[in-house]
């Protein structure tokens, strides 16, 4: 099932958010790049950040993670969510990550 699908702030590239999996897929083609994560748990959603760098998604594992766009490397990993985490977006400035668990 698909959960959230979004575009790099260039509007080259999507995300999204398949099942255990996030994916990032080339916006003229449709042609499948990479694919950041294959978690043992559901993705429910990603999105880059402002200046296209980094992407963070949020899984019903209860975490929160950031990803580099172009390398595919996970950075960061955010265990504090005691519930699944249904969402996560950037702020404007690319600063701050707000989520969103239940």
């Amino acid at each position: 099932m698909v959960s959230s699908v979004a575009f790099s702030p260039d509007g080259k590239t999507i995300v999204s958010a398949i099942d255990n999996t996030v994916k990032l897929w080339d916006a003229a083609t449709g042609q499948k790049l990479r694919t950041l994560v294959d978690s043992s748990s559901s993705v429910n959603s990603a999105t880059f950040s402002p200046d296209g760098k980094t992407i963070v998604s949020a899984t019903f594992d209860h975490t929160i993670s950031l990803w580099e766009t172009y390398t595919g490397k996970e950075v960061l990993m955010l265990t504090d969510h005691t519930a699944d985490v249904t969402s996560a977006a950037f702020s404007p400035d690319g600063k701050w990550i707000v989520s969103t668990s239940g």
